[in-house]
């Protein structure tokens, strides 16, 4: 009995102080640092993103409207028939809006991530661009209906006489209009992106109450080696 409790009463041995230094770097942030605990970072909401499926949809939508629009069939349909024009219209306006809408949503969270907008439209720009350069090289095939044109507002002799703009000259201009400022739309839309990315970049950073120095100590560990 008294050697038990001599043994009982025996002062226990502390820790040395590069001990406790090693158990205080092996404390995880969430014991040390509310802000990362599960209860606070589920507060915080997920990003949502617009869903690539719909994106690729879209695109599709967007960019295929104008190919299909430029086929010689429906394009002296759409030249000669005002129905048929009136559809056209109606159907640029809704697709070129579904289009965008993955890049200009007014939910900013419901937008293409930046760098997904950026080849969203730059694959854009690349379909526009082949449109353009065969509308612009190719012979009178596109819309043949403009080779003999119905001038309801007697405007033709002064644009094919003293103007010169006989039909494959026109076609040439409609197809440099495709080719060149279109994608100077979807370069100002790229470079809109990525500012927003940069912008965005400081909300990825973590809060600086979250970092913990790999080399933090304990006051005093530092002088025993």
């Amino acid at each position: 009995m008294v050697g038990s409790s001599q043994m009982t009463n025996q002062p226990t041995p502390k820790a040395s102080a590069g001990e406790r230094a090693r158990n205080a770097q092996a404390v995880p942030i969430s014991t040390t640092h509310g802000a990362a605990t599960p209860s606070r970072a589920a507060e915080k909401p997920a990003r949502r993103g617009f869903p690539t499926r719909t994106a690729v949809a879209t695109w599709g939508l967007g960019v295929g409207a104008m190919w299909f629009w430029h086929a010689p069939r429906l394009c002296n349909a759409a030249a000669s028939s005002p129905d048929v024009q009136y559809l056209q219209t109606l159907s640029l306006l809704l697709m070129g809006g579904a289009f965008w809408w993955p890049i200009l949503s007014p939910r900013v969270e419901r937008r293409l991530p930046p760098f997904a907008a950026m080849l969203y439209l730059f694959t854009a720009c690349l379909a526009c661009t082949t449109l353009g350069i065969l509308i612009t090289f190719s012979p009178i095939e596109v819309c043949s209906i403009f080779a003999h044109p119905v001038d309801h507002l007697g405007a033709l002799p002064l644009l094919r006489g003293s103007w010169g703009l006989d039909a494959q000259a026109d076609q040439q201009i409609g197809g440099l209009l495709m080719w060149v400022p279109a994608c100077l739309i979807y370069a100002i839309g790229i470079m809109a992106s990525l500012g927003r990315y940069y912008a965005e970049e400081p909300a990825r950073r973590p809060p600086p109450d979250q970092v913990i120095a790999p080399d933090a100590q304990e006051p005093g560990a530092a002088e025993v080696r």
